[in-house]
């Protein structure tokens, strides 16, 4: 049972830290594959996301009243070139991811392609327009930036934002992140779009990245049905062979003191482990008789010895769970030892010794008195 409980919690443990993984992978964010682009964007997961892919029941409608603006605000994504659109819930910050095709852009085919002179380039024509405040590349898992600073008024306020400039295959990608109106971006701001655009890889179309989610799903579906499994065989081994531990044990001991097969050694002795041991037991174990003399340990004593010496020695290795054997006697001086004694009446012992073995109470009265 021991074993059974080790393998148990072994299992439930590796369960706990698969689920640990998971849940630290996903606690900060949410990865967005847009397919358009072959992206996968993480979002944090405190902002609320719009794709092209969007239902009307998503929380991003529900949150902004926008359900009955639901056809008229997927216009504005496609005719605004907007794959990705998260925002915080009180609108202060706005995170778009936008792709355009142009000559230009064509032009270049990737920024991992170009030199940096070429690059250099690229980012001082940008800064020609008033748009754009300062301009540095950066190189994030191969894909090459450009990281602009932005600004511009609305109305009488301003608004500041922090973009990613990139082009892959000739398309036009920005990841940008903006205020509110009349709000400065803040470090923390900053920092979580240098961690989105981080984490920004490009998708590869094969079955498993097309597949993601289901094969997760699978993967911990098989894992569960694996384990249970492996819980329910132990169980059924256990039950139809409940002195399978016991029987290793007087192998072991056999073993041990070198006792063969042909050594007759009555079952009734090895196996019963639960019974009581009479009175005489422990003068036995001594050697000695009622009177004191010394006499020759017959057979069965030499096991019971045997079985002594192998439970002190458990005892000495780790804590353990006795049952019978005298136990309470063999391991008295074994520190931190605890000791149960369970009992019944004569009445209760004989009814369900009866009923336990099918027998009339009369000769059950007679089986409990000579244990």
């Amino acid at each position: 049972m021991k074993k059974l409980s080790r393998i148990i919690a072994s299992a439930a443990l590796c369960v706990m830290m698969g689920v640990m993984l998971v849940t630290t992978a996903f606690a900060a964010s949410t990865a967005y594959d847009v397919r358009e682009l072959n992206m996968s964007i993480p979002i944090e997961n405190d902002m609320l996301v719009i794709t092209r892919d969007s239902k009307k029941t998503d929380s991003f409608f529900s949150k902004f009243k926008l359900e009955k603006e639901y056809e008229e605000t997927m216009n504005k994504l496609k005719d605004g070139n907007i794959y990705l659109e998260a925002m915080k819930d009180d609108s202060s910050l706005t995170l778009t991811v936008t792709m355009t095709k142009t000559s230009d852009s064509e032009s270049i085919g990737n920024y991992t392609k170009l030199s940096d002179d070429e690059l250099t380039d690229v980012k001082t024509k940008l800064l020609e327009d008033s748009l754009y405040k300062s301009a540095s590349y950066v190189d994030y898992k191969g894909i090459k930036y450009i990281n602009l600073a932005m600004s511009y008024k609305e109305g009488k306020k301003t608004v500041y934002a922090q973009q990613y400039n990139t082009v892959i295959n000739g398309e036009n990608i920005n990841i940008t992140l903006q205020s509110a109106p009349g709000k400065k971006l803040t470090k923390d701001n900053k920092d979580m779009l240098a961690k989105t655009v981080e984490g920004t890889t490009i998708l590869e179309k094969n079955f498993f990245t097309e597949n993601k989610m289901l094969l997760i799903y699978i993967g911990a579906g098989v894992f569960g049905v694996a384990l249970v499994v492996v819980v329910l065989v132990i169980l059924i081994k256990r039950i139809k062979n409940p002195n399978l531990k016991h029987k290793n044990l007087v192998h072991e001991l056999a073993h041990e003191h070198k006792l063969t097969k042909t050594t007759q050694i009555p079952r009734k002795t090895i196996f019963d482990v639960t019974k009581p041991t009479n009175s005489f037991l422990f003068a036995l174990a001594m050697g000695v008789n009622s009177y004191g003399t010394v006499f020759q340990k017959p057979l069965a004593l030499e096991l019971y010895l045997a079985q002594f010496n192998t439970m002190r020695k458990l005892a000495e290795d780790g804590s353990g769970i006795f049952i019978g054997r005298c136990a309470d006697y063999v391991l008295s001086e074994m520190p931190g030892l605890f000791t149960v004694f369970v009992h019944a009446d004569m009445d209760f012992r004989i009814k369900n010794t009866a009923e336990r073995h099918g027998i009339s109470e009369k000769e059950a009265e007679g089986m409990c008195l000579r244990s």
